[in-house]
């Protein structure tokens, strides 16, 4: 076979111009399969301590964990999927609450039936901080205290928004992962 058909060969003068670049497929293929092994380890690495450290610090509890099981080869997108139907059903939620407690004849027990419905879909999903939250803004609605009502509201809010930020970091480097095969 001459020189400039095989391509784990090349003429010195066919190299130096750059007309073809030599191949070698099977040193190739080891490399990028050690250098993809070596990214899903690191990937791996990360996911596990996110969630070490969203478990720690109570934004998610082993309900979490309990969906995680549920996803298997049939479904490989459950749990993302729960989650975002999660935050597009708490969005709105969000949106309906915003609304109704800058009212100025403020309804607690509309609110108070609103974060009941967020606590649940909350604990669901294993967000625990989320859910806890919600507790809290039940109890001040139950306890008719209007003057706690908002500054809870608004510590719910910052719990969902951490949640939200936080577990959509969790689900990209998973799909990340996935994506590698």
């Amino acid at each position: 076979m001459p020189a400039s058909r095989n391509p784990t060969v090349s003429s010195s003068s066919a190299h130096d111009r750059g007309l073809f670049i030599v191949v070698r497929p099977r040193v190739l293929s080891r490399k990028t399969a050690a250098a993809a092994a070596a990214m899903a380890a690191v990937l791996e690495k990360r996911i596990e301590m996110l969630q070490s450290e969203l478990y720690g610090i109570g934004i998610l509890d082993e309900q979490f964990a309990q969906l995680q099981l549920l996803e298997d080869e049939s479904n490989p997108n459950f749990v993302s999927e729960m989650v975002t139907l999660y935050f597009e059903d708490t969005g709105v939620k969000l949106e309906r609450l915003g609304v109704l407690i800058k009212e100025d004849n403020v309804n607690l027990s509309e609110l108070d039936s609103i974060f009941h419905q967020l606590k649940g879909s909350s604990s669901s999903v294993g967000a625990q901080a989320m859910a806890a939250a919600c507790a809290d803004c039940r109890e001040y609605c139950q306890r008719q205290d209007k003057d706690s009502v908002l500054p809870a509201y608004e510590r719910m809010l910052a719990a969902f928004n951490e949640l939200k930020e936080r577990l959509m970091e969790l689900l990209d480097l998973q799909k990340q992962l996935n994506a590698m095969g």
